[in-house]
């Protein structure tokens, strides 16, 4: 939370302060961020947007994706950690990857919505077919209807 203290001023409780942003929100602009990879930020850039302080939202999320996850928490998934629980492919369970080799950020490409310190963020792209077609296989493997 952001500091509310001036050498001579009372401290503003915080949750006043969210009260006040959240009704006039245009004292408080959302910045966009650019991403590392991916063609940045911007419009049809591919970056993340802000929706809050600490909450991304993915500008283009895989509706497939969404889909295959809401049926999922229709069926007992609450968590992306239930996937892990559910582990049924060949071999222990890992996350998928993308195709430089970094692990995905399942949050952020299953609900359309991560927090902005992921330690995946870099993942937090808008993903081509073979790389959708994974996470699909990947799903799969932990028991999600397709």
């Amino acid at each position: 939370m952001e500091s509310q203290t001036y050498d001579s001023f009372p401290r503003v409780p915080d949750q006043w302060v969210e009260i006040v942003k959240a009704q006039v929100a245009e004292l408080w602009p959302v910045i966009e961020v650019p991403c590392i990879r991916g063609g940045g930020g911007g419009a049809g850039g591919g970056g993340m947007l802000p929706i809050s302080k600490n909450k991304w939202k993915h500008p283009n999320p895989n509706r497939g994706l969404l889909t295959c996850w809401k049926a999922a928490f229709a069926k007992g998934y609450k968590t992306i950690g239930d996937l892990k629980t559910h582990w049924a492919g060949s071999g222990d369970y890992s996350s998928p990857k993308d195709p430089s080799g970094n692990k995905i950020c399942l949050k952020c490409q299953l609900t359309g919505e991560c927090k902005t310190g992921c330690g995946r963020s870099n993942s937090h792209l808008v993903y081509g077919n073979d790389v959708i077609a994974k996470l699909h296989k990947h799903l799969e493997d932990c028991g999600v209807p397709n």
